[in-house]
């Protein structure tokens, strides 16, 4: 799910006060409090990690923190600052809603 999307969830909104009235679609938007060590872009989810100099250079094996819990990871000799190294299959869970659920 991704900040802002919205999420509609037929008959389980208000009905009217009238007895044979019928409830409502519930409409919900997704809000993702930020994290103090993750930020989401779209389904990938991303971390900054801190290297000494020799660590850049040289390249190095470290453990990261990741959404799913520790893993290990290995760096590649010569990153620069910015870099990134993906990490498959540890990102967001695909969200795939009915074709009749409003999801914009």
């Amino acid at each position: 799910m991704i900040n802002g999307q919205k999420i509609k969830i037929p008959m389980l909104g208000h009905a009217a006060d009238v007895f044979t009235s019928i409830p409502g679609d519930l409409l919900l938007t997704v809000e993702v409090r930020p994290h103090d060590l993750f930020s989401v872009e779209k389904k990938n989810i991303k971390s900054k990690v801190e290297l000494s100099l020799a660590e850049a250079i040289l390249g190095c094996k470290i453990t990261i923190a990741t959404a799913y819990g520790p893993a290990n990871i290995t760096v590649p000799a010569g990153v620069c600052t910015g870099s990134s190294i993906v990490i498959k299959h540890m990102g967001m869970p695909e969200f795939d809603p009915p074709e009749d659920q409003d999801h914009s």
